[in-house]
Formats: structure tokens, sequence, C-alpha cells
């Protein structure tokens, strides 16, 4: 009687226990790989959360930096030609304007002192401007000519022309808002940023800023230098909604709420707030320097030409409810295979019973053949016949349960070993142990599902690659020698890899099926020199990726290097051996249009083969 047959039995007579045993496992990983999936989505979602704010962050930045490098770009221009008329001007800036869409005006006004105010609006209407004349701020929103002053910064040249007709003329010193940034623009020489300003015609709450460029005669060093060579300012309107939409307008919907927020405004302005999705606008408002340690929110300050706007972002509800309820999903597909894994067990308990039930029936009926057969020989031959039928169909039977029980054993006995560390972990208190034991259970248990839906394609004669993905086969050699540490230990067997292993495009399982085979043979047949070593590499030639894993074992007879590919067929009689996994690695060999072979090494020790086309291989790029 076969193995399988007396494994059936044993586990008939322990129905229950078995049963409930198994129950009880499947119930407890499926359990801890819910807690487990459930902390890892809360990772995830901050990880999110903290990348996607990064990113917008680093947008809106840069298109902060753009629109004040525009009004710099317009700076130099006017540097160059200080005495530019309106045709230059509109040719030089409405293309500029069209091309960054960030910028409401662009205006140039020029330095003008007390005394040349005459001369200076004189020269305005003789350039086309007429009834120029410079201006101010009166009451009631009124615009009156200015008073006299020793100095004016009037708007002369402004783009686009259909806004220009309110602003030319108004002297901007006359604001007492925008004075410090015309000040600090002069003094330091690089792009200030206003008070926030509301731009006439825009919606209550929409705010806008003023970025002023020094424009100077000469090369300036100095700050007295500055002052003495001023000719004006190039100032560039930006409305801080119109800013935001240009910078994030090449991302997908934002699932993120955020908040812009000027800090060097006396009531720290809110200049701009973004809600994700349906969330009500006023619960979806970051707060003003919210605590560090809160994961709810992330913090940024920008320099707005010298100016600090904080960035605080939030995340939205489609950040927080993305596959929200995955955990439950890995709980409930946990008890399925649980269910499915009792179900075959009951499958095979079942078959015990029928196994010897036919047994019996058989005996029964041999026994009675014996007692007539002289007078019913035809009907013994028939069931000679039947019986022979029987017998191989038995056989086979036979063989595939120990082809299961095979490919199954070292996964469960890991399974079990690691079921003991999680109990010792869990009594221990070590949590972040357990953890780590149940992540290695839950692996085992995918690696055994795999193992069994191979064994099912075999049976069906179908190997065809369900799910390709790129796999670093250096890597996934080194988890598969992991799992057999206490075969190679008892053997005091050593692994090498060569380092710069291929990387694949090809089914996961079916990769770890064939180096699976290939470590547990030499592992089984390798191990018997003084310091037994295995190595796996690879070489690339006449485009084929030809992967070896070769020990220092007593080898392979040549006459049977072939035949020990062949489905059931092994080479020692006497061992545990299957005869599946070789055939295994072929027939997936041949499924990718590859081959394989064996040979034995010039040092001695034997050599296994998987070869693949070069086709596959792909370039992984660094985490």
């Amino acid at each position: 009687m076969g193995a399988p047959s007396l494994l059936i039995r044993w586990v008939g007579r322990l129905r229950l226990p078995v049963v409930l045993g198994v129950l009880l496992i499947g119930v407890v990983i499926s359990w801890l790989l819910m807690v487990q999936t459930q902390t890892n989505r809360h990772t995830q979602q901050t990880m999110a959360f903290e990348s996607e704010a990064d990113d917008h962050v680093a947008l809106l930045e840069r298109g902060l930096r753009s629109a004040m490098g525009q009004v710099r770009i317009v700076g130099d221009y006017l540097a160059a030609e200080p005495d530019v008329d309106l045709v230059s001007y509109h040719r030089f800036v409405l293309p500029l304007q069209q091309r960054y869409e960030v910028l409401h005006t662009i205006r140039w006004c020029p330095r003008v002192a007390g005394d040349e105010r005459a001369g200076f609006e004189q020269a305005a209407q003789t350039m086309g401007l007429r009834g120029f004349g410079i201006t101010e701020p009166g009451p009631k929103d009124t615009i009156v000519p200015a008073g006299p002053r020793d100095l004016y910064v009037p708007v002369l040249l402004v783009e686009p022309a259909q806004r220009a007709e309110k602003l030319r003329g108004l002297d901007m010193l006359a604001l007492p808002d925008h004075e410090d940034a015309l000040a600090q623009a002069r003094d330091s020489g690089q792009v200030a940023g206003t008070q926030p300003v509301a731009f006439a015609g825009a919606p209550q709450g929409q705010w806008g800023v003023l970025f002023c460029s020094a424009v100077y005669r000469g090369s300036p060093q100095t700050q007295a230098q500055r002052r003495e060579q001023l000719l004006g300012y190039a100032i560039g309107a930006v409305r801080v909604e119109a800013m935001v939409s240009v910078a994030l307008r090449d991302l997908t919907q934002p699932r993120l709420n955020f908040a812009i927020y000027d800090l060097a405004a006396t009531d720290h302005r809110l200049l701009y707030h973004y809600v994700s999705g349906e969330t009500d606008p006023a619960e979806a408002l970051p707060p003003l320097n919210p605590n560090p340690d809160d994961p709810r929110y992330r913090r940024y300050t920008l320099d707005a030409g010298g100016r600090s706007w904080e960035v605080v972002c939030t995340p939205g509800p489609h950040l927080l409810e993305q596959a929200a309820d995955d955990h439950w999903v890995v709980l409930l597909w946990g008890l399925l295979v649980t269910a499915l894994v009792t179900a075959i067990l009951m499958g095979v308990i079942h078959y015990g019973d029928l196994m010897a039930t036919s047994a019996q029936q058989r005996e029964a009926a041999n026994e009675q053949l014996r007692r007539h057969i002289t007078e019913r020989a035809a009907a013994e031959k028939a069931l000679e016949r039947a019986n022979a039928n029987l017998l191989q169909a038995n056989d086979e039977m036979e063989r595939f349960v120990s082809a299961v029980s095979h490919d199954l054993k070292t996964p469960i006995a890991a399974g079990d070993m690691m079921v003991v560390v999680l109990q010792n972990h869990l009594k221990a208190g070590r949590h972040d142990k357990a953890v780590e034991a149940a992540k290695d259970i839950s692996t085992v248990c995918r690696r055994m599902r795999r193992i069994i839906d191979d064994l099912i394609q075999h049976s069906r004669g179908g190997f065809a690659p369900r799910d390709p993905k790129p796999i670093e086969v250096h890597r996934l050699v080194e988890q598969i020698f992991h799992d057999y540490r206490t075969a190679a230990q008892n053997c005091r067997a050593q692994l090498e890899v060569q380092p710069d292993l291929p990387a694949i495009m090809a089914d996961r399982a079916q990769i770890e099926s064939v180096f699976g085979n290939l470590l547990g043979n030499a592992l089984k047949y390798g191990c018997t020199g003084a310091q037994p070593t295995i190595t796996v590499g690879a070489v690339e030639s006449n485009g084929e990726l030809r992967f070896f894993v070769q020990d220092n074992g007593p080898g392979v007879p040549r006459e049977h290097c072939e035949r020990i590919f062949d489905l059931f067929q092994r080479l020692h009689s006497d061992d545990e051996g299957t005869g599946i996994g070789l055939a295994t690695v072929r027939r997936i060999a041949q499924v990718y249009g590859g081959r394989t072979w064996a040979e034995n090494g010039p040092q001695g020790g034997a050599i296994f083969w998987f070869v693949v086309p070069a086709t596959l291989r792909v370039t992984l790029q660094p985490a």
C-alpha cells in the first residue's frame, strides 16, 4: 500500500481533530492578515497624501517662481529699452502674457521727479496717451490728480490695453500698501511682493498680489547705487487663483484640500482655498499653523517676493476612502480559502472511506469468483479486465496524490513551524516579531495556493502565464532558499547567487515553481560532500537567457540526464520524490518557448539548465 493511501487512512481516523485544527489555523491566519492589511492601508494612505501634497506644493512653488520670473524678464527688457513706446511694449509683453497666462496686467512705472512732472505728462501725451496725467486714489473709490510731491512712480504702459483705463497714470507711491514692496525691490534688486490686493471685477474673497521688479540704469552693486540709478519698476499683477489653476492644470482631479495664507499680512490673509470632491468648504478649510505632529496636515512655506506664504494641505474624501474596506476583503478571502482547504480535506477523508469500501467489495468479488471459476470463466475474464482498469486508475490517483503531497509538504511544514513561532511571539508579547511571523505564514499560504493551482493546470495540460510581471530572480532565489533553510542547515549547504542575475517578465508563480524544484533537487541529491555548495547563475547566449543551478554532489548518470525530465520519472526509486518537479520545470520552459537539460559539471556535481528567450529580459528601475 502506497504512502498516500496510508496518509488518507490516517487522516480518516483523526477526522474531527484535523478538521477543527485546519479551521482554527485558517481563521487565525485570516484575522492576522486582515489586521496587517488594515495597518498597511493606513500607512499607504499617509504616504500617498504626503506624496501628493509634496507634488502639489512643488508645482505651486514653480508657478510662483515662474510668475516672478516673467516680471523680471519685463524688467530686464525695460532696462535695455527705457524709452520704449506703446507699440514696442505691446509687441514684447503680449506674447509673454499669452504664453504664461498668469499675469493679470504687466505695468511699466517709471520714476518721475516732482520738478519733471509737467514734462513727463506732456511726453506721455505726445506718445499717444491722450489726457495722460499723474493721479492718485481719491475719496469713495475715485481717481483724482496727484498732489505735489518730490517723487512719483506713475503707471505709464499697461498690457492688456483693455485693463489700462483706471490704471494708467496712477501713482504707485500713493498706495500705502505698496510702498514697502517698492522700497524692498529698489534696495535689494530682487522681485518683491505686495500686500494682498483685490482686482476690479473679481469675486469677493479672490485675492491677488503685485510683484515689483526694479529697473536700473546700468548695473548698480550697492544700495546707494541702486537708489541713485533707479529708472522705475516693472510690476506684474497676479491673481492667486489663476496662478494655482495654471500650475496644477496638468494634474488629474486633486484628492486633497489646501489653503494658502499670507503670513506677512497683519491678519494672515487667506489667499486661496481649494476643496476636493463633495467636502463641506467650512469643514475642509485647513487651519493656520496646524500641529506639526498631526498626520492629517502638511505645512509648507513659500517665498513670494520676500513675503512668506504658508500652504496647508489636508487629505480629501477620495484619498481617505480609497480601498477603505480592503481589509475586510482580505478577511473574507482568508475565510473562503480556509473553507476550501477544509472541504478538500473532508473530500480526502471521504475518498479514504471509498477506498476502504472498494477494497472490501473487490475482495468479496474475488472470493466469489474463486468459488465459481470453472462455471463462470467468461465472467472472470471480464472481471479481471475491470480489476486491471481499476488498479491502473488507483495507481494513477495514488501517484497524483503523492505528487500533491510532495509539492505541498515543504510549505506546510514551514507554515507549521511559523505558527509555532507566531504563538511563541504572541505569548512573549513580541508583537513586531508576531507581525513578521504572520507575514511569513501569509507568504507560505499564498505559495501553497499557487502550487495547488499549478498542479491543477498541469493535470489539465495547460501552463499559460496568468499574470506576467517583472521578477527579480536574485531575490526570488534567496527567498526560496530561505524557505528551505531547515534542510539547508541540516546538511550545512551554502548558497552562492550570481549578483547580476537578469530580471525577467514572467508569471511569478511559474518561475517560483522552477527554482523551487531545482533548489529542492540540489538540496536533496547534491548535499553529500563535506562542504555542500549550491550555485545559481545565468549566461546570455544566442538570443537565450540560460539560468543554471549547480551543486557539488555526485552528479547524474549520463544515460538518465534526459529521462529525469519526464513526468513521474525518478532517478532513485527509494527517495521521496514524485517525479513531477522536473517535468513541471520542462513544461514551464516550453510554455515560454525555452528548453531544459541536465549535465555533469567539469569538477563533478550536476548542472540543471532552464533556458528562456532573451526577449523576456527586463531592466528594473532602482527603488
